[in-house]
């Protein structure tokens, strides 16, 4: 995906005048029993990455022109690799502090606490917003917004 958005960065400098600041990984992440996401049994999920841009910033001409710009350097992309909308409606999020793996009491406080007390059931896929590299970033300092779509109980 990186590879892909590299050559947007001169694109967006010279044709559109904008300042181009690489958007955070994030994915998305389900399973067949809600209590395997909040439990952390990363066995029984399945997930997505992605890279969200601004609404229409991105064209699907400019995606194509940078997938053929990165299939030179890198071979051809997966067959995955493609745009896509993503609306999510309401949402419930909270900043988990520390590593991934880390994750479950807070996701716990979020589906076990916060949603019952205001009404809400999970209503969509659990997302994560990556906001550090971990190659950068030790361990106990990554900053993960963990995000849920909800909609109201009953």
């Amino acid at each position: 995906m990186y590879a892909v958005i590299d050559p947007m960065k001169p694109f967006a400098r010279k044709q559109m005048g904008k300042h181009f600041v690489e958007p955070p990984l994030e994915g998305l992440w389900w399973a067949d029993d809600i209590q395997d996401l909040i439990r952390g049994n990363r066995d029984k999920l399945n997930w997505r990455m992605m890279i969200v841009f601004e609404p229409g910033w991105l064209t699907a001409a400019m995606f194509e022109d940078a997938v053929d710009k990165a299939k030179a350097s890198m071979g051809e992309p997966p067959a995955s690799l493609r745009i896509e909308s993503l609306y999510e409606g309401l949402c419930a999020q909270i900043m988990h502090v520390g590593p991934n793996s880390g994750e479950v009491p807070t996701l716990a406080r979020l589906h076990s606490k916060f949603l019952p007390a205001h009404n809400l059931v999970p209503n969509g896929n659990h997302h994560e917003i990556y906001l550090d590299d971990p190659k950068r970033v030790p361990p106990g300092k990554l900053r993960t917004v963990l995000r849920q779509p909800v909609r109201p109980s009953g």
